[in-house]
């Protein structure tokens, strides 16, 4: 996977756990933006990064007839969404 760090625009789910569940995101890829169905979350972890905790979400996806992998980062105290590798 490639390190791509781009900010992105997140529909997701929150149980009453507070537990994150997220479902499509849209990116702009060469001025087109794409939505994107999240297919299959593999792995959650939390980690700490410079000091901000991030919630890491290792996703599978069918993207244009081929299964992709790739990582989304949620970073809790600025509540952005970044589609960090792919």
């Amino acid at each position: 996977m490639k390190v791509i760090a781009k900010p992105i625009h997140m529909i997701a789910c929150f149980n009453e756990d507070g537990k994150i569940r997220p479902l499509k995101f849209k990116v702009e890829d060469s001025g087109i933006n794409v939505v994107i169905k999240i297919d299959q979350v593999i792995k959650t972890t939390v980690e700490k990064y410079a000091g901000n905790i991030m919630h890491v979400f290792d996703c599978r996806s069918e993207i244009e007839g081929e299964i992709k992998l790739y990582q989304l980062k949620y970073e809790i105290e600025t509540n952005r969404w970044i589609l960090f590798k792919m």
